[in-house]
């Protein structure tokens, strides 16, 4: 649903830098996963542009990552 909400709304999917506003074309989805070690984000990358049934296999499989104490830089 935040990916393609992202996708009628692009402005909502930027950020300030200097002195413009950059507009994102990918929209890549954050999630925070509560791990011994603290909070994680894995990211869904290109959400706006898989199917949910994939969105959901890659959020398991980050999430179980995550808390399996992998290393952040492996997601």
């Amino acid at each position: 649903a935040t990916a393609l909400a992202l996708t009628k709304v692009p402005l909502v999917n930027s950020s300030w830098s200097e002195n413009v506003v950059r507009v994102y074309r990918d929209i890549d989805i954050a999630v925070a996963v509560n791990t011994p070690a603290g909070l994680i984000t894995p990211i869904i990358h290109k959400a706006d542009r898989k199917p949910l049934m994939t969105i959901s296999r890659e959020l398991k499989t980050l999430t179980e990552r995550a808390r399996a104490g992998h290393d952040h830089a492996e997601f």
